[in-house]
């Protein structure tokens, strides 16, 4: 998932999720709220080092200098829901983006470290 902070320390997902958990909400099959405990929010229909051309997902947003945007793996987002993450950029936004990621990481090992989790943040300058 890509995030953007922005200076109002509002976050918004700039991205959708490629699951099947992602396209039964689309199809009105299951509430938002029922994705983090469905067996399908792990089932990626698109994925980094899949066989095949990949089709690019390109978006647009509109950034100030100091606004934050987080690029996570879903070990990260499933351990910490959308609001905790904001809490925790929030928090921690005067520190350098390497520590705030390192710290969402460790966080998110010791909220039950479910899979990979990866985070890179960048500051807008």
């Amino acid at each position: 998932r890509a995030y953007h902070l922005n200076g109002n320390n509002s976050l918004r997902r700039l991205t959708t999720d490629h699951t099947m958990a992602a396209r039964l909400v689309e199809a009105g099959l299951l509430q938002p709220d029922e994705v983090s405990s469905s067996p399908k929010r792990k089932r990626h229909y698109r994925y980094l080092g899949q066989a095949g051309r990949i089709p690019v997902d390109l978006f647009q947003c509109e950034v100030a200098v100091d606004d934050l945007i987080l690029l996570c793996t879903d070990g990260l987002w499933h351990m910490l829901p959308d609001e905790r993450l904001r809490e925790l950029l929030v928090k921690s936004r005067g520190t350098d983006p390497q520590s705030m990621a390192h710290s969402l990481v460790d966080t998110a090992n010791l909220a039950g470290g479910d899979g990979n989790i990866s985070a890179i943040v960048i500051r807008v300058q």
